[in-house]
């Protein structure tokens, strides 16, 4: 008798549930976004600056290298947007241009430093021992030094380019990746399902990628958003100090270091 009450109740429940209208996915979307508008606004303000670092040759109206000798320091108009510089080049045109080189530094060298460090913080959690408490002198010898610092160091041993800004950024933020990344996999690990694995002769790289780290990604995450602001204002510190991408190539920084510091009582717009 209480078996089939028990089977009258889960059916009426399964009933119910099938007879609740299923809210579209496009409607849930859209109710969330509304809940939490300072996400999607600050996800609207990312997709624009993606946008336009990618069709910046197309959506800038003058050349940002080629000068214009007969128009310098001109302010701002119809025909120039943001004025021009000292050398007649449309201000307008390289911000949308260095757009390009500050979101690129910012994206790639937190991917990459993210990769490297979940690499080391979750082996580093894995195995434990030795190999453990070498990785950690590493990154406690890394977090010794000032970000900025390091990035500076390495870009003047390197060389001023593009590629070798976004390698010195990627490795002043390696640390608390793999900080972040041991953290989660030594909290995971402590899952009955990673001892499951074990018993069940998983080998320690599919243990390893396969249990822990997708439930270890979550602050993992946290952390990239967070660095990659930190990253692209670190690539415009550097472009401010000269060690960025080398000239004509528009920068952020090199516009800030360049004329609007030269010229800011002449032309205070190069600077705003």
């Amino acid at each position: 008798m209480l078996g089939k009450i028990d089977e009258m109740t889960t059916l009426d429940e399964a009933a119910l549930e099938a007879a609740e209208p299923q809210v579209p996915l496009r409607k849930r979307a859209w109710m969330q976004m509304r809940k939490k508008y300072v996400g999607t606004i600050s996800g609207i303000i990312l997709l624009v600056f993606i946008f336009v670092a990618i069709f910046a040759p197309l959506l800038a109206p003058y050349d940002p290298i080629e000068p214009n000798t007969a128009e310098r320091l001109a302010g701002v108009s119809a025909s120039h947007l943001l004025g021009t510089d000292e050398l007649g080049r449309d201000v307008f045109s390289r911000i949308l241009v260095g757009a390009r080189a500050s979101l690129f530094v910012g994206f790639v060298s937190t991917l990459m430093g993210a990769a490297v460090g979940t690499v080391f913080g979750i082996s580093s959690a894995y195995f434990g021992g030795k190999y453990d408490l070498v990785v950690q002198r590493f990154v406690d010898a890394l977090q010794a030094f000032p970000g900025l610092v390091m990035a500076m160091a390495l870009v003047a041993v390197l060389g001023a380019s593009l590629w070798n800004v976004t390698l010195a950024i990627m490795l002043s933020t390696v640390a608390i990746k793999t900080r972040v990344a041991r953290s989660g996999a030594l909290a995971v690990m402590a899952s009955p399902y990673v001892e499951g694995a074990r018993i069940g002769g998983c080998s320690d790289f599919r243990i390893m990628t396969r249990y822990v780290l997708p439930n270890a990604m979550a602050p993992i995450l946290v952390s990239m958003s967070i660095s990659l602001g930190g990253a692209i204002l670190a690539e415009s510190s550097l472009s401010f100090l000269g060690l960025g991408p080398p000239p004509p190539a528009p920068t952020w920084g090199s516009m800030m270091s360049g004329s609007a510091r030269s010229y800011i009582q002449m032309a205070p717009w190069l600077a705003l």
